[in-house]
This record gives C-alpha cells, sequence and structure tokens, in this order.
C-alpha cells in the first residue's frame, strides 16, 4: 500500500491520469483483500472517477468491480447490485468474456450475502455455463465453491458434497493451493454430516497437506524478502563509496566538460545560422520560380482569351458579314430571275446551305468568347450555355447561383465561365449522364463552383495518370486564381468536381 501510494503521488506530480487510476485501483484491491472496505472504497470511488474521465471503459468496469466488492463487504447489496449491472453492460459493449464472468460472479457473491440465495444460485449457474464454454477454470472453480456454500446454507448437504468435489477437481488442475485448503476444509465438514467418515479423513489430511504448502510458500517469500533487503542494504554502501569517488572526478571533468560545451554550443549556433540561411535562400528562389510561372500561366491565359475575342469579332463582323450579304444578294437575284425548277431546287437548296454556315460560324464565334458574357456578365452567360445544350435533348443542364454579385472583373468571369465549360463538356463527353447540374456561390471568403453529374463516375485514383488536356486547363486556370480543385466520384453514383476561388 504504501508503494502505491508513493506511485500514486507520482503519478499526480507527471499529470499521467491512467497510471493515477491504476495505483488508486491497487490500493483499493489491497485493502479489499484484508477484508478493509471502509479504507478500500474511497480509493475505489477515485480509481472510477478517474476512469471515467479518461473514457477507459475496461478501467472503468475494474474500478466498477472493486466498488461493488466494497459496497457487498458493507452490506450496501443495492448499490452492488446497480455496479454490477454497468460492468455487465461494459462486457457485453467489449465482448469480455472475462468481464462478463467478474460481473456473474459478483451478482451471486453479492446476493448470496443478502440472503438471496435463489438469485445468487442463478447467477453462479450463468457463470458455470460461460467458464465451462471458454474453458475458464478459476472461475468454475469460483461458481461451484460458491454454489456449496450456498447448499450448505439451505442444509442440502448432498447438492452441497457433489459441488464441491467439483470444485476440489479443478482446483487441483490449477493448483490454487490457499483456495484448496478452504475447500478440503468444507469438504470434511460436508463430508462428516452425511456420515462419509473416511473420507471426511481423507479431505482434512489433504486440507492440512494444502495448509502447509501454503505456509512454506509464506515462509519462503519472508525469507526472499530479507534476503533482498540485505541484498539491497549492500548495494546501497557501495553506490555510497561509489559516489564519494566520482564527485572527485565529477569536480575534475566539470571544467573540462564546461570549455568543450562553450565550444560545441557555438559551433551550433554557427550551424544553424548557416542552416538558416540557407532555408531562406532556398525560399526565396522557390517564391521567384513560382512567380515566374504565375506570370507564364497569366500571359498564356491572357493571349488565349484575347485570341479567342479577336477571333470572334472576326468571325462575327467580318465573315459574318459577307455570308449575310451574299445570302441577300441571292435572296433578290432569285426574286428577278425566272428559272427552271430544278434550277430553283438547287437555288434554294443553296440559300439553305448558306443559312446553316451561318448559324454554325455563329455558333463557333459564340463558343470563342460568348457575346453574353461581354454584354451581360458571367450568370447570363453560363444560363445562355445551359440553354444551347439543353435544346439539343442530349443531356439536361440545371444551374443556380446563390449570394452576393460575382466581382465585376472579367478577366475573373472569363476563366470561370471556361472552367464551367470544362468541366461540363468532360461530363457530356465521358459520363453518360442523364443531368448535369452546376451551382455558383458568392459567399464572405471568396467563390465555390460545385458541377456535378448522375453519370456512370469513375476510380478518383486512376485520375493523376490519366488527366486529358481539358482537365489539366481546369487546374491550370484555379491555380491561376491561387483556389484549389478536387474531384469526388465512385462507379456507378455520378461525379463531383469541387472549386474554391478565395477572395483577392
Amino acid at each position: 500500500i504504501e508503494n502505491y501510494i508513493e506511485a500514486a503521488n507520482l503519478a499526480e506530480q507527471i499529470q499521467d491520469l491512467n497510471l493515477l487510476r491504476v495505483s488508486n485501483n491497487n490500493i483499493a484491491s489491497v485493502f479489499l483483500d484484508m477484508k478493509d472496505a471502509k479504507k478500500g472504497l474511497p480509493y475505489a470511488e477515485k480509481g472510477l472517477q478517474i476512469a471515467r474521465k479518461i473514457k477507459d471503459e475496461y478501467g472503468t468496469a475494474s474500478s466498477l468491480i472493486n466498488l461493488a466488492v466494497a459496497n457487498t463487504l458493507l452490506g450496501q447489496y443495492s448499490l452492488a447490485t446497480k455496479n454490477y449491472k454497468e460492468v455487465f453492460q461494459i462486457a457485453q459493449k467489449l465482448d469480455d468474456k472475462i468481464l462478463e464472468l467478474d460481473a456473474y460472479n459478483g451478482h451471486a457473491e453479492n446476493y448470496s450475502r443478502a440472503g438471496q440465495l435463489n438469485k445468487g444460485n442463478y447467477f453462479y449457474e450463468k457463470s458455470l455455463k460461460l467458464s465451462q464454454k471458454i474453458d475458464a477454470k478459476e472461475y468454475l472453480m469460483i461458481a461451484l465453491g460458491g454454489m456449496a456454500s450456498n447448499f450448505v446454507s439451505v442444509k442440502n448437504d448432498e447438492k452441497a458434497y457433489k459441488s464441491i468435489q467439483q470444485a476440489l477437481k479443478v482446483g487441483e488442475i490449477i493448483g490454487s493451493r490457499s483456495t484448496l485448503m478452504d475447500y478440503y476444509l468444507d469438504a470434511s465438514k460436508i463430508a462428516n454430516r452425511l456420515g462419509l467418515k473416511n473420507v471426511t479423513a481423507n479431505y482434512l489430511e489433504q486440507y492440512q497437506i494444502n495448509r502447509d504448502s501454503v505456509m512454506n510458500e509464506q515462509k519462503m517469500s519472508d525469507i526472499q524478502l530479507s534476503e533482498a533487503k540485505y541484498q539491497t542494504e549492500k548495494k546501497e554502501i557501495q553506490i555510497k563509496l561509489q559516489t564519494a569517488q566520482l564527485k572527485q572526478k565529477t569536480t575534475n571533468n566539470i571544467l573540462l566538460i564546461g570549455g568543450l560545451a562553450t565550444l560545441a554550443i557555438l559551433s551550433l549556433l554557427g550551424f544553424i545560422n548557416y542552416q538558416n540561411r540557407q532555408r531562406i535562400d532556398r525560399q526565396k528562389i522557390k517564391e521567384l520560380e513560382q512567380e515566374k510561372q504565375l506570370t507564364a500561366v497569366s500571359s498564356i491565359m491572357q493571349g488565349q482569351e484575347e485570341e479567342r475575342s479577336r477571333m470572334a469579332k472576326d468571325l462575327h463582323d467580318g465573315l459574318g458579314g459577307i455570308l449575310s450579304g451574299i445570302k441577300l444578294n441571292l435572296s433578290a437575284m432569285r426574286g428577278n430571275q425566272i428559272l427552271l425548277e430544278a434550277d430553283a431546287n438547287i437555288f434554294g437548296r443553296s440559300i439553305e446551305q448558306l443559312d446553316i454556315a451561318i448559324k454554325e460560324m455563329r455558333r463557333v464565334a459564340h463558343n470563342k468568347m460568348p457575346e453574353a458574357l461581354l454584354k451581360f456578365g458571367l450568370n447570363e452567360a453560363v444560363k445562355d450555355f445551359c440553354d444551347g445544350i439543353n435544346q439539343s435533348g442530349f443531356v439536361k443542364m440545371k444551374y443556380s447561383h446563390f449570394g452576393d454579385t460575382i466581382p465585376n472583373d472579367q478577366s475573373l468571369q472569363v476563366i470561370l465561365y471556361r472552367i464551367i465549360q470544362e468541366l461540363s463538356n468532360n461530363a457530356i463527353k465521358y459520363a453518360n449522364a442523364n443531368t448535369i447540374f452546376i451551382q455558383l456561390t458568392k459567399h464572405e471568403t471568396g467563390i465555390s463552383l460545385n458541377v456535378e453529374d448522375d453519370g456512370q463516375g469513375f476510380d478518383v485514383a486512376t485520375l493523376e495518370k490519366n488527366k486529358g488536356t481539358g482537365l489539366s486547363n481546369v487546374i491550370s486556370r484555379v491555380n491561376y486564381l491561387k483556389g484549389t480543385f478536387s474531384v469526388d466520384s465512385e462507379i456507378g453514383k455520378g461525379t463531383t468536381c469541387f472549386v474554391e476561388i478565395p477572395n483577392t
């Protein structure tokens, strides 16, 4: 107990709650072995309090068992029952059969001491079945011994004798001498009442043999303890002599060690300073490289968008105007000329093909730089993009936007439009989806974009190896905006792409 209390004090000093719980629980166990429940109870309660605090379920059960044993010894039978019930619940949760046996035997002992022998035997029977099932011989012996004691209490010596014989067989197998000593004494008393004189003498003889064995073990333990104390005192004297010699050597070495330590510290400080300079230089180089890459990406993207815009204007204003003029001239000619029926049909088809060419030219110009994006902003451009795809009937596009207006930064809006366009085209090409959902949200910290489809999905682990040009362009644009890009997909469950752009 003194050593466990010292361990508890040290555990408190270093704030080791698990060690503090174990120490208090062990102090309680020693007091309970001495049948001093009043002293053991507060230590069991403290152990339980710490176990609950650190959420140690096995430690909680161990402390509850000590607490319940103390309750039983103090006659607090209802409290003991409550604590054993909680032990049983923890045992079932942890699927711990040994804890379950502790709960059964605890219940049985508690009810037996309370005079409720039927309930006591009921739990001994449960312990008996489970201990036989998992081959827990010590618990089997305890259950059989407890049942024998209960049968003696109701003067059923025949059943008591049968139970104590079985307990003795198990006890001989596991070699529990102190318990066997008690059981042989109980067996001699039961056999004597049944008139079994020869068996009674045999049990008394076995009782004496086991008692002598236990006493000899105790004497040997005392001798070993005395020897250990002698050896410890001898070592302490040697340690004192060595300590005196070391003091002299230590004094001589302090100056040398101090000089060497000073030199080592100066060398270490110089090395740390050198390492810091190297790290700062490497960081500056890395920042310059990143800045260079961002500048290059910015220039490429700006050049791409300017070229797209120029080509869109050339197509719409140049080629578009020429084609429209040709159509007007041909239409005027058809009104002023008399043509044969075959020629009139060819002339009509030519005008129809010219209409198709004008529409295709306008579609290409729109893809290069949507007019709605330049005139009305990102939301209208995305709606226009979705409407165009919905008209095809190939896939259904749904667009929603939330929050404040997207910043009036044409460069930002163009990049976001290209990202939406690329992710949508990927879903149309590869996902085999019925519906594509686009959600754009402006919030306090930036802009969030989700593009989700209900298509066939894919294994995200293969994305790094099979990353196409389109997806690479998306990632480059997101990186340019200092944002983040991620993909969530599962085969058969569709795909969702997430883009987060922070405020600049």
